[in-house]
């Protein structure tokens, strides 16, 4: 698996088809947006063009559920 951000302990990649329980339906939801975001770079780049964050061509999208994060970058 990649490896996280210091700030980020664990999590799942986003997947497009969830292996979760239809009772779940949240996180597939989630899960299959982050991927779709993953898979068609361009319309995360044009929902991110009425902010800041620069979003290039070689941009690589990196997209997980469930994570846990660190309580301090230290961890």
């Amino acid at each position: 698996m990649d490896m996280f951000p210091a700030n980020i302990k664990d999590g799942k990649p986003a997947r497009l088809f969830s292996s979760l329980k239809i009772s779940n339906k949240e996180q597939i939801a989630t899960s299959t947006l982050l991927a779709v975001f993953r898979i068609i770079p361009e319309l995360l780049a044009d929902l991110l063009s009425q902010t800041e964050v620069r979003f290039r061509d070689r941009t690589d999208v990196k997209v997980y559920t469930e994570i846990t994060l660190s309580k301090s970058l230290d961890d």
